[in-house]
């Protein structure tokens, strides 16, 4: 019996000592606020796809080059607030559908 007490000593030790020793889910935060770290992933995200789809396809339009890099410029600037905004709304109903399609996958094995 003192064996088992023992034992349940060293495991409860063992456990708690465990959990103090994980680190804690830290919230990321920008500026503060926790909504604008939300958006931080789509915001760069989209800046940066827009900008070289942008710059892609004005390589492919624009053959003068002199006049590129504000065709460019322009073409993303417009771009750019109108897929950030989409992007970010859209993100729940996105990771919606991957969880519902993923776990149907799963279900057909």
């Amino acid at each position: 019996m003192q064996q088992i007490s023992t034992l349940n000593k060293v495991t409860t030790s063992l456990y708690a000592e465990t959990i103090r020793s994980q680190p804690t889910r830290q919230v990321r935060t920008v500026a503060g606020s926790r909504s604008l770290a939300s958006m931080l992933p789509s915001l760069l995200s989209t800046g940066f796809v827009t900008f070289f789809v942008t710059g892609i396809l004005q390589l492919c339009w624009n053959t003068q080059q002199p006049e590129l890099m504000r065709h460019w410029m322009e073409a993303w600037l417009t771009s750019w607030p109108i897929a950030f905004p989409l992007t970010y709304l859209s993100l729940p109903l996105i990771r919606t559908l991957i969880r519902k399609l993923s776990m149907s996958r799963h279900q057909d094995y």
